[in-house]
């Protein structure tokens, strides 16, 4: 048996936020045997997690609480330890103690016991909690523990999980999941301040004409290497990165670890501290890389793999998205990791340097609905297909999209011209949610006003918060006035427009510098 020492000595306890509350009380509530918690990253599903088997203590009931990664263990750890709940873990080469109420366990080492050894344990336990179900369900050591319906359990069992998806459509959690505990949306946390909002920037997606995917549902990786793992490539994302994000704790996800040291490298040859980590460093060197951007030793940390999940900084204030996934999953884990609050954080840049959010349509965190977290047939909208259609330009008619030759005029349709692969680098723009369209429109318009009538940003950040109930980004006022190509004199009147408004509010010629966001 070990011990589990948390990284804090003297924990501050948290209290329960009222969504987290609602989520513990339906599952202490709930008779259902296979129980389903759904709350995004940064939302508090492994602390919801730890009070609902505290709950379970105090009626005498013992959990199993499984990871699929050992550097998950020693985060359920801390959170555990934020209310004071005992926790022990079964591990490879320490003595099992199974007298304890609460063990955290990675099923990779339980997949070593023997059938004699792990039958023992229905008599020993009352209920087990998959962290990250929607990986772990799909272990074959898993399944002594959580069969697939409708075999029943061995244990009570509850799942958690941010992103509810699996690659393949014949994969469901609804497999192996009766009931579901959902968490607001992440636009609902955003607007009550639970969560951190993001502003998005993309390029133009690189090209996947000759990208392959792999047997595990991936791009492959040297294709997307030939066209992003070049100092070229790379320093013109810094340079982006230097443009929209300078001085933000940044981390980065790459390619594979080559590309990820190649990233840190070219960082700190521009002079900005940088590195990288991945799964051969051991965890107390994750760690301290960790603890170095937390600190702001470092302010990019690059990856391929390491940060998608148990990464916990949350003064990570800017994401650069440098490879391709099929995996929708693994696109919102990502994105999460800048979802958390921090003091001073007005909100988290997504550096979009491969077309990713362009390309695949995961969409935006913002844009999610109750029916992308639904996994039962029952909660589903009914889906409504349409054969994709095109006009002919001789006759008029609509037709099906893929006929070569009109079947009512017999005109002959162009072949569509093939993609060409994009070697030019462009500038990353803004791209904006659609449920965040009509804010921005609202606020262009107030940025409008305020320029020809001489008003302060002040007055437009105070009326758009009393329509919405919060503030807007400040990186939303780009172009609002003049456009993305403003002219030199367009640029001069600006300037005069913020020294005026300087003079009025007795601000200094830093506030000026700091607030040409127009461009």
């Amino acid at each position: 048996m070990q011990v589990l020492n948390p990284s804090t000595s003297s924990p501050k306890p948290l209290q329960l936020r009222p969504y987290q509350k609602d989520i513990v009380e339906a599952v202490a509530n709930s008779n259902s045997p296979r129980q389903l918690i759904i709350a995004g990253t940064g939302t508090g599903k492994t602390f919801m997690a730890a009070n609902v088997i505290k709950r379970a203590l105090n009626q005498g009931k013992k959990t199993l609480f499984f990871t699929h990664r050992n550097t998950l263990l020693t985060q359920a750890a801390d959170e555990f330890a934020q209310i004071d709940l005992p926790v022990s873990s079964i591990s490879s080469g320490n003595r099992v103690d199974l007298s304890e109420p609460v063990h955290v366990v990675s099923l990779q080492t339980l997949a070593y016991w023997s059938s004699s050894e792990l039958e023992k344990l229905p008599n020993l336990f009352d209920q087990v909690i998959f962290d990250e179900c929607h990986i772990t369900n799909w272990f074959t050591i898993a399944q002594f523990f959580c069969p697939p319906l409708p075999d029943p359990p061995p244990f009570k069992v509850i799942g958690l999980t941010a992103t509810p998806w699996r690659r393949s459509k014949y994969e469901s959690l609804a497999d192996y999941y009766q009931t579901s505990h959902v968490a607001p949306l992440p636009s609902v946390l955003m607007a009550q301040g639970f969560l951190c909002p993001f502003v998005y920037f993309t390029i133009n997606k690189i090209s996947r004409n000759n990208l392959k995917i792999e047997k595990n549902g991936e791009y492959e990786k040297l294709g997307q290497k030939a066209q992003v793992n070049t100092p070229e490539y790379i320093d013109k994302v810094i340079g982006e990165w230097v443009r929209l994000a300078s001085g933000r704790p940044t981390i980065v996800f790459a390619v594979d670890i080559e590309h990820a040291h190649a990233i840190a490298s070219r960082f700190n040859q521009a002079g900005i501290p940088a590195a990288a980590v991945d799964g051969t460093m051991s965890l107390k060197e994750r760690r301290k890389k960790y603890q170095q951007l937390e600190l702001e030793e470092i302010l990019i940390l690059v990856s391929c793999e390491a940060l998608s999940e148990g990464f916990n900084v949350k003064k990570v204030a800017a994401i650069i998205l440098f490879r391709l996934t099929t995996s929708r999953s693994k696109y919102y884990q990502q994105i999460g990791r800048g979802a958390r609050p921090w003091p001073n954080k007005i909100n988290c840049l997504v550096l979009d340097a491969v077309g990713l959010i362009d390309g695949e349509e995961f969409g935006f965190l913002e844009d999610l609905t109750e029916e992308d977290f639904a996994i039962f047939e029952s909660e589903k909208r009914p889906s409504k297909t349409y054969s994709p259609r095109k006009t002919c330009d001789n006759c008029l008619a609509m037709v099906p999209a893929s006929l070569r030759v009109c079947s009512h005029c017999q005109h002959e349709f162009p072949l569509p011209e093939k993609e060409v692969s994009k070697s030019v680098f462009s500038s990353m723009g803004l791209t904006i949610p659609k449920s965040q369209r009509d804010k921005i429109t609202f606020y262009h318009d107030l940025l409008r006003e305020a320029y020809q009538q001489q008003k302060s940003f002040n007055w437009c950040d105070r009326t758009y918060k009393m329509r919405y109930g919060q503030h807007p980004q400040p990186q939303w006022r780009k172009g609002a006035i003049f456009g993305d190509n403003p002219t030199p004199e367009q640029k001069l009147a600006y300037q005069q427009y913020l020294k005026v408004i300087a003079t009025q509010c007795n601000l200094s010629m830093d506030w000026i510098k700091q607030n040409e966001w127009e461009f």
